[in-house]
């Protein structure tokens, strides 16, 4: 027979409400107020208690806390549904209803509750079994996952080793090779033929594209090993623009950027211009001789962008995420036309991100034209 108390302070109430319960079955208690309901509940246990407020010696919230933790596993039925109802019920109460339920409705809700928890009650192993199951799983999967990660972590720190002395192995040799090159072109040692001069040249220029792989590749090693220091200083937009002319000036070949905006930025100079520089060789390459290109620097808000677009063959959907990786080309087969070694979008990404900006490539109709647009976008870094 389950226990039932009734929390209310209305004699009539309670007196109409008992008749129906005990007709009903239920072993009935009654309790004027909270500390006569708590000492029932203590002494006698319960299967339900119905707490219809207001309470005279306590809030609603607080008797509620109170019976629920007397008797935890007690249906706890507040018969209100206002706003302190509503903080009962989330305190512990198992559910709310009107405040004035008939007998006949009072019968039928109390046995709806303790119905259900019976039901509950009778799963609860079932579903405790069923979660210790899914937890022993869980914890498997979780295990080796853990190694999973522990042995890509180890890969990771392996290859970024690997980079570091590969391109240092290479750095060593070549520096005096292209240094013994050019004082060979100079005539340093005596003078050359033709034949000689068209031999050290092409093996200078064959040195030179080494030796930028190889800083490259020590540059992106460096980033990957945090080992990069930015050397942050105010600079004008306006010298931005000119370094960048003047880099391709340097090389016999003409490139014009267009600049409208002025001002200044803090940004690693050296870092960024060569990030441009790989961008720039980036679309020559693709796009082949006679490529339109077309570099624009500006300010953004907060931030300093610089975008390169080109009409060459454009970056499909698919490759535009991955292609930023390192060592990662849109063409990595043995027949592919174009060089390289999969670094300079790598080197660009690592420069915005430490600059705490971040590179987008657009292709296609996304573009200003047809081929790629490239946007480098380098927040203003405060003093360092």
């Amino acid at each position: 027979m389950a226990r039932l108390i009734l929390v209310d302070g209305d004699v009539a109430y309670a007196a109409r409400a008992e008749r129906a319960l005990r007709s009903a079955g239920y072993a009935f208690a009654h309790a004027a107020d909270g500390l006569t309901a708590l000492r029932i509940a203590r002494v006698d246990g319960a299967d339900a208690v119905l707490v219809r407020p207001p309470v005279v010696d306590f809030d609603l919230h607080g008797l509620v806390m109170r019976l629920r933790a007397t008797v935890p596993d007690a249906t706890l039925l507040v018969l209100d549904e206002g706003d302190d109802a509503q903080l009962a019920l989330a305190v512990g109460a198992s559910a709310i209803t009107r405040r004035d339920p008939d007998p006949v409705e009072l019968v039928r809700l109390v046995g709806r509750r303790l119905e259900r928890s019976v039901v509950l009650e009778s799963t609860e192993i079932e579903l405790r079994q069923v979660s210790s199951r899914l937890a022993e799983r869980l914890e498997a999967k979780l295990g080796q996952l853990a190694e999973a990660h522990e042995h890509l972590t180890s890969l990771e720190r392996r290859r970024t080793e690997y980079l570091r002395n590969v391109s240092h192995e290479l750095a060593t040799p070549l520096t005096p090779a292209v240094g013994l090159a050019q004082m060979l072109g100079d005539s340093a040692f005596g003078p050359l033929n033709p034949a000689q001069q068209r031999a050290v040249a092409s093996l200078l220029t064959s040195l030179t594209r080494l030796e930028a792989v190889t800083t490259v590749l020590r540059d992106v090693s460096a980033f990957e090993d945090d080992a990069v220091r930015l050397q942050v200083r105010p600079v004008a937009i306006e010298r931005v623009r000119v370094e960048i002319e003047r880099t391709w000036a340097r090389r016999g070949e003409a490139l014009t950027v267009c600049c409208i905006d002025e001002g200044e930025v803090r940004i690693d100079l050296m870092l960024v211009l060569r990030a441009v520089d790989h961008l720039v060789n980036n679309s020559r390459k693709f796009g082949g001789p006679g490529a339109m290109i077309d570099v624009a620097i500006s300010l953004e808000g907060d931030s300093l962008v610089v975008t390169v677009a080109d009409d060459g063959p454009g970056i499909p959907v698919e490759d535009r995420e991955i292609v930023t990786q390192t060592f990662v080309q849109r063409d990595g087969s043995s027949t592919r036309r174009h060089g390289g070694m999969g670094l300079g979008l790598a080197f660009v990404r690592h420069v915005a991100e430490a600059h705490g900006g971040d590179i987008l490539i657009e292709s296609g109709n996304a573009a200003p034209m047809r081929g790629t647009m490239v946007t480098l976008r380098l927040p203003r870094l405060g003093p360092t």
